[in-house]
């Protein structure tokens, strides 16, 4: 079995696919800069793989979403506020009449939009 304690001030980093790195500090400060690194490493994969997730989820939803040539009016407009949802914005479907033509609002990061959805035979 081989031998796995360290020299003094060296730190063992674990890479992808098996891969070992072995690191010399020369002084103790460095450990806690190599420390900070390492956790802006870890955080900027993090969102990487959080946004790349969330893009999946996206794309999926929207292969699974089925609109359909007979929808009434009503339920077009609704389907487009599931959308935007799917989309990630926080969407509602007005009411019926006197919003002036106004069908959906949507509203992400402190940008709102509204829609007007038509559905023509």
């Amino acid at each position: 079995m081989a031998d796995l304690r360290l020299a003094p001030r060296t730190i063992l980093i674990a890479l992808s696919l098996g891969v070992v790195a072995f690191v010399k500090l020369p002084h103790a400060s460095t450990l806690f800069l190599i420390s900070i690194v390492m956790w802006k490493i870890w955080c900027a994969f993090r969102a990487w793989t959080l946004k790349r997730w969330e893009k999946q989820l996206y794309r999926d939803g929207v292969a699974a979403f089925k609109w359909h040539d007979d929808m009434t009016p009503t339920e077009f407009e609704e389907r487009c506020a599931e959308a935007m949802r799917l989309a990630g914005w926080s969407a509602q479907k007005t009411k019926a009449s006197g919003d002036q033509g106004v069908d959906v609002i949507a509203e992400r990061n402190g940008i709102s939009v509204v829609l007007q959805c038509k559905k023509i035979q």
